[in-house]
């Protein structure tokens, strides 16, 4: 049993700083040539992706990133969530990764960018980086957030695949502490493989995105 125990905490710790190591080794290696946030940068991840395994639970344990919860407009945070009308939804993701674009103080809207395939979330991305502003001009970079509406996202043909991963979140469903992602990890946490969707395949999810991107529609979860 012992045995058991210790190679279990093992196979903890090996993923653990498998997730430290994810983030900060693609920063490190990336091409000195791709500017951060740049459509060259954003494929560059996507083609590291492809064989990279993550467990979300160990994640959110282990990444270098700052615990929250406070969810502030304009920027990316990841989280556990268990949507009040799961019983009804043909599919939810249980660990968004998410642009938030407004707030009140009972939830909040974003772009949970697990809804888009890699090669239409570097399209996305690429775009909304166009809106990015600074909290007041002593801010360093670390402080940038992403500026921009609904309105804009939903009439701007540019920003079409923000229209399938546009969702509305409850803050009394959101499970524990958000992990708050900083701008020089955008890039990097957009690519990852943590979806974990419910009730059907991230290959459905994909093609519902596909064919929802040219349609306006804002969906509750």
């Amino acid at each position: 049993m012992a045995d058991t125990r210790e190679k279990y905490t093992s196979v903890r710790r090996d993923r653990g700083e498998e997730n430290l190591d994810i983030l900060s080794r693609l920063i490190k290696e990336t091409p000195s040539e791709y500017a951060v946030r740049s459509e060259e940068a954003l494929r560059w991840y996507q083609e590291q992706m492809r064989s990279v395994r993550l467990s979300a639970r160990e994640f959110m344990r282990t990444a270098p990133l700052d615990k929250t919860r406070r969810i502030l407009t304009g920027r990316f945070y990841t989280y556990f969530y268990q949507p009040k009308y799961r019983d009804i939804l043909p599919y939810y993701d249980i660990f968004p990764v998410t642009l938030i674009i407004d707030s009140d103080s009972n939830s909040f809207s974003g772009l949970n960018f697990h809804y888009l395939a890699p090669r239409y979330r570097v399209l996305l991305l690429k775009e909304l980086y166009q809106y990015i502003v600074q909290d007041d001009e002593e801010a360093n970079d670390m402080q940038n957030k992403i500026r921009i509406t609904w309105e804009i996202l939903s009439k701007t043909a540019k920003l079409r695949w923000a229209k399938p991963c546009y969702k509305k979140y409850r803050l009394d469903h959101v499970i524990g502490p958000a992990l708050e992602i900083t701008p020089d990890q955008w890039d990097v946490m957009a690519m990852l493989p943590l979806a974990r969707f419910r009730k059907e395949s991230i290959k459905k999810v994909y093609a519902d995105s596909r064919e929802a991107a040219f349609k306006t529609k804002k969906v509750k979860v």
